[in-house]
Order: structure tokens, then sequence, then C-alpha cells
């Protein structure tokens, strides 16, 4: 059954360029932990860090944030990282293009599909911003909620100087809906993939929950018992 496109879209820019990008990137939300001090953490931008010396080198998930940019959620979910873990978070900040293409949903697939592809390149061009920086260890990991769990699902380090030891999606179903034209997942049979999905999702729940009870094949529903993401306080010995 056809969705009735009730939605609106702003905005004009559909492509990015070196300029654009840059700026996702100089702007993002970067929170690196302590080792001497867990409990606190330090907050910046990749610009601001590159003016720092940091004596020490940590793995980092790289978080693509949703159709609302950076929230208050975002920051608590990246120092709860940081602290937990000893990984940094790096969440590239797309609301810095200006003028880029919102929506409110539903809206046309197309519409959907050019937020997604410049999601996509951005997650490529900070990954490999993300090898040259001094408090990068050489060890990384991919997610993201909702829009931004699109880009994490269908980034492909395959032309990149180093693989991602994992994915996390958030609020994405990695499933054919109205938010997209066809999945595109690159999902790895070796590649660890956390997916989690709410029964209170109001976009993407029925759809979930449908297929979970008709018993179809999970493209995307690996849950790999060893990836203490959320518990283990030194993540990297897991890969």
């Amino acid at each position: 059954m056809a969705i009735e496109l009730t939605g609106k879209v702003e905005g004009s820019v559909r492509k990015h360029n070196e300029v654009t990008l840059k700026a996702v990137w100089d702007n993002a939300l970067l929170v690196l932990p302590q080792e001497q001090d867990p409990e606190h953490v330090i907050e910046m931008t990749p610009a601001a860090a590159g003016n720092e010396c940091f004596s020490d080198r940590y793995p980092t998930l790289i978080f693509a944030h949703g159709s609302s940019g950076i929230t208050p959620a975002i920051h608590e979910f990246a120092r709860f990282i940081a602290q937990e873990t000893g990984w940094a978070v790096v969440a590239p900040d797309s609301m810095q293009t200006k003028d880029r293409i919102i929506y409110t949903s539903p809206v046309a697939r197309s519409d959907y599909e050019a937020v997604h592809s410049m999601r996509s390149e951005e997650l490529v061009y900070c990954a490999n911003k993300l090898f040259a920086e001094p408090w990068f260890v050489g060890t990384y990991a991919v997610a993201g909620t909702s829009e931004g769990g699109v880009a994490a699902a269908r980034f492909d380090s395959r032309a990149l100087a180093i693989r991602e030891k994992a994915k996390l999606i958030f609020s994405w179903s990695c499933e054919s809906n109205y938010h997209v034209e066809d999945p595109r997942s690159v999902l790895p049979d070796d590649l660890p993939v956390l997916n989690v999905m709410s029964l209170a999702d109001k976009y993407f729940r029925r759809i979930w929950t449908t297929m979970r009870r008709s018993g179809m094949p999970a493209k995307c529903f690996k849950i790999i018992p060893t990836l203490r993401f959320f518990c283990c306080r030194r993540l990297r010995t897991r890969f």
C-alpha cells in the first residue's frame, strides 16, 4: 500500500563538496576518555584537537547522528561510551552544511536517498580523516541512529586503509521500507553487527515486528555475544 506523502522537504543542497565535507569533520563532536580519570571526558572538535598534543591514543567509534543532528542525547551517549569503554567517539555534524536538504516524514524516496547519499559520503570522508589524527590508535567501529543508521549500515570500507571492527545500527531495520529505495547494506558475514530496534519505534517498529513474527531470515539482526560494547571497560580487548 502506497504511503501518502504528507511530509515536507526544505533546503536546496543535495550533494557535498570538499568545503562542506571539511566543515562536517572539523565541527564534529569529539569525546575523548581520560585514562587517569575515567569519570571525566574531554569534549572538543577535531579542528580544536589538531592544536593539542596527545600522549594517549584511542580506538574510536564514528557515530552518525539522526535527522535531528547532534542532540543532548548523543552528547550523553558519547560520554557514556568514552567513560565505560575507553573508546573515543567522533560524531560528524551533518548540519554544518548550509541549506542542506532536511525533511519531515513521509516524503519521496528520492528525497530520502539524496540525504542518505550525503550521509554515506560523510562517513567515508571522516573515516579517511581519522587515520591522520594524533589521538587515533588505528582501530575503529561505525555506528549510527535512524537516518544515521542507514549510513552506518551502508558504510563500505573496502577502499579504505583500515576496515572497521564492527557496526552498531540503532533505530533502523536494514530492510526495505518507505525510507529507502532499497537497503544497500554492507554487512559481511565476518563483521560483528549489533542492530538495536525499539518496540516503541514509531517509524519502523511495525515492519520489524512483522518480519520477526513471519520468520523471515535476518539480514541485519546479528547479535554477537562477545561484542560486550556497553559493559566492557576496555572494548579494545574484544577485537
